[in-house]
């Protein structure tokens, strides 16, 4: 069993990638890998197709999704940010 950082929010603020980093290596674990950079509909069309997982120690297995997040940190109406998850189960 293992854990992988992914996001750290301090005071309400989410840091940027760079200081999660950071963060990640101070405790003595791993942030979630970048698969790549593009758009939302090439992002559905790899979701779809399916892939391994980049993280497992087995690597012959599939990966549960991918997190999309927009290159500058974006925020609605109400004030949350604007993220989303693909899941390779919804496509089957």
């Amino acid at each position: 069993c293992d854990f992988i950082l992914f996001d750290v929010a301090f005071n309400g603020v989410y840091l940027e990638r760079e200081n999660v980093q950071d963060v990640a290596g101070k405790l003595g674990t791993s942030t979630v890998p970048i698969v790549g950079h593009g758009k939302l509909w090439d992002a559905v069309a790899f979701t779809k197709q399916g892939y391994k997982s980049r993280v497992a120690a087995d690597k012959d297995f599939d990966a549960e999704g991918i997190v999309l997040r927009p290159t500058c940190e974006l925020i609605d109406r109400r004030g949350h940010r604007v993220i989303t998850k693909l899941k390779q189960k919804d496509f089957k």
